[in-house]
This record gives C-alpha cells, structure tokens and sequence, in this order.
C-alpha cells in the first residue's frame, strides 16, 4: 500500500532568524513524519500570505519571489509524480532529486554553483560568497564544461601557477577546492579513489598545498602596519577627521579597538539591545565565544556610540539605511564597507606621518599587543579577544577573572 505524499511551501514559525526573520522552507509530509528544507528566502510575519503561502504585496521583488516559490511547488509536483508513483516514497531520494545532483555529467562549475546555493539555503551567507569566489577563479583557470575526470594533479598544478605568478597566494583557493572535490564524493559525483589530493591511505603522491600557507606571495602590500605601537596610536589619537565619512570610518575602527579588535562582522550587527549594564554582550561571529558577564564598554567607546544616530535599531550605519539586508547582500556590503576603511586608512597614515598604513585588522593586533606589553596575562587577553581556545595566544589554562578584564580594558585608554 502506498502512503499519500504531500508538499507546501510554509513560513517555518520554528526556526526564529535575526531581526524577527522567518526562513520560507518547502515542507514534505509522509507517514505523518515532516521534512523541511529551507528555500533561502526569508519574511518576517506580518510580510506572509498565510491564506496563499506566498509574499504580501508591497514586498521587494514580491513577482520574482513569489515565482520562484511555484516553481519549487511544480519541481516537487514533477518529482513525485515521476519517481514515487510506483514505488514507496523516501524523504532522502526526494531531496537528492529536488537538489537535482545525481547527475555523472555535471561539470566542476555546474556543482560548484550547486554548492553556493545550497549554503544560501542553510542560511550560511559568508561560505556562500566563499564558492561563489571559488567559482570565478576554476572559471578563470579553466573552461565551463571542466568535468571532475579533468580535475587532475596537473590542473591542480595549473590552478596553483596561474595565481601565484600572478601575486595571488591561493591556499584558500586551494582549501576550498578539496572541500568542493569532497562534497563530490559525498554526493557520489566522483569516485574517493580518484581524489588527486595527497591522502595517505588513497593518494600518498598527490598533490598538497601546505606549501602555500607558508608561502611569501601575497598581494598584501608590505608597508601594511600589522600592530601599531603605543606611540603611533596617540598620533591617531590626536588626528582630527576632515570629513564627515573619516569620522564615520575612524569611529569604526576606533570602536574596535576600544573593545579589543571586534571583527567587523560583530560591529555591523551590534544593536542598542544587545548593550546592558555598560557592556555588550554577544558572541563572535566567527568562533562563538564571548564573555559570560558582558564586555565592558570604556567611555572612550561609549563617546562613539554617543555620536551614532540614536533612531537606528543599529549602533553604526553599516547595514542600515534602508538595506535590504538578505544574507549575501550583508556579508559583501560588510565587505565593502571593510575596503573603505582600508582606504581611509592609507590616507590618514600618509596624513599623521606613519611609515607604511593601517588595516582595519590593526586595531586587533594593536590592542592585544598594547594590553600585554603594559603587563596584562595572557590568559585575560585571550578571553578579551574571544579565542575559542587558550592555544591561540599561548598554551595555558585559567579562567579570566572580571577585574583583569576590566583592567586589561584599561589600559587600552592610552593615558
């Protein structure tokens, strides 16, 4: 006996995103068991048609959204009617089907394009543009219609000279290729024993790109300042902005600083309830650590906050303005956003005299290098930098203790 299958697409009330978002998600029942997968487009409530399952009117690129749901709704239709007609239904197969993988002709750019859209879908935006890059630079190297056959130890070695003689150190290139070259096998595209990767119990000869993480060749430009010293930060202290966007910008940076090189990442999402007490709570985008009892704000840093538009459910003008902030469009205008800093920075370096220029990515190494050369442990400043874990720095074990956090902000002060 065969069990009835059915399919919609819903607003999934279960799984709250950020700034009361809802993900849209293609729902499937059978044997009352529900599998939801999520479709990479988003709404908050009073945004939904729940009578219609679609988007309201007056909802941005509402025609284009609202099509592209029903062509899931006829891709699902299309599936069950030709797979599952005969023969008892499978949540798995449905969905290896609906991702449209199972295919011994798809080509390296063909799944690498898969793989984009399916971090979109999971609502892992940075990974996302990660293969969306790795996608331009196999397009660069090699024709479209690369299949994995082709992906050989010898284009490996092509992908590697093409990029290096041409100043670009592409270990991440690299790291990404073998995760694609993995998903491959995960998704039975490719045979495991054909990986040209080294490997030493399938390809103890095959290629390896350790070399490159060592490597010199870098576009990075030498007379970039990594750490500024004590001196060098009281010149930018004294620096007085001569445009309304340099403050914007040092304000930025200067924040960072202040609560100890949070990535940029952090500071766009920093809202004015996330702040309590005189500290801000949160964990880091990038290893989900943070401290328990709240960073402190030091009344440097809250000068700055003081000086942003009080109006906005964010603290700094980053993803705001009217921005349609889908997840992609977040992680390129934080990116952007990065880039103009860098540029004020090169500008206000050559201004205060500094020999080379400072990076957003200073104001981490100057702070931690700052707070342990005036005497802070080591143990606080990594707690303070919010490193997943103590080897970071250094290996040692302890548990930070809330006036050397508080001393260690300190000294950031520059008195």
């Amino acid at each position: 006996m065969l069990f009835a299958t059915s399919f919609a697409i819903r607003l999934d009330k279960s799984a709250k995103l950020k700034d009361n978002y809802f993900p849209i998600v293609l729902q499937i029942t059978y044997k009352r068991k529900v599998r939801r997968k999520r479709l990479g487009l988003k709404s908050k409530i009073d945004q939904w048609d729940f009578d219609n399952h679609e988007f309201k009117k007056g909802i941005s690129k509402r025609r284009e959204k609202n099509k592209f749901l029903e062509s899931v709704e006829l891709k699902s239709e299309k599936i069950i009617d030709e797979h599952f007609s005969n023969k008892e239904f499978n949540f798995k197969d449905f969905f290896q089907l609906f991702e449209n993988i199972n295919s011994e002709s798809m080509t390296v750019l063909q799944f690498c394009k898969f793989v984009v859209d399916d971090f979109l879908m999971k609502g892992k935006a940075s990974s996302s543009n990660d293969y969306k890059t790795l996608y331009n630079a196999i397009l660069k190297v090699s024709p479209s219609d690369l299949f994995f056959e082709d992906f050989t130890i010898s284009w490996l070695e092509d992908f590697e000279l093409y990029f290096t003689s041409r100043g670009t150190k592409c270990y991440k290139y690299m790291v990404h290729l073998r995760a694609l070259y993995n998903k491959a096998i995960n998704k039975r595209i490719i045979d495991f024993k054909n990986t040209p990767f080294r490997n030493q119990y399938t390809n103890p000869f095959g290629y390896s790109f350790s070399k490159l993480k060592k490597s010199k060749i870098s576009k990075t430009n030498p007379n970039r300042i990594k750490d500024l010293q004590k001196e060098e930060l009281m010149k930018l202290k004294c620096y007085k902005p001569e445009s309304q966007k340099e403050q914007e910008y040092l304000d930025v940076w200067w924040f960072s600083f202040y609560m100890f090189g949070v990535n940029l990442t952090d500071i766009a999402n920093l809202k004015r309830s996330d702040i309590k007490n005189n500290r801000w709570f949160y964990l880091r985008s990038k290893t989900g650590s943070g401290l328990k009892k709240g960073k402190p704000i030091l009344p440097e840093a809250q000068e700055i906050i003081n000086r942003q538009n009080k109006n906005s459910e964010y603290i700094f003008p980053i993803l705001t303005n009217g921005y349609d902030a889908s997840p992609l469009k977040e992680v390129n205008r934080i990116k952007d956003y990065g880039g103009y800093i860098r540029k004020m920075g090169k500008r206000v370096s050559k201004k205060i005299g500094l020999q080379g220029y400072f990076t957003f990515y200073s104001t981490r190494y100057s702070s931690a290098t700052l707070a342990l050369n005036e005497g802070a442990d080591r143990n606080t400043v990594s707690h303070l930098l919010d490193h997943e874990n103590f080897s970071t720095i250094d290996n040692y074990a302890g548990k930070a203790d809330d006036n050397k956090v508080v001393e260690a902000m300190e000294i950031l002060r520059l008195k």
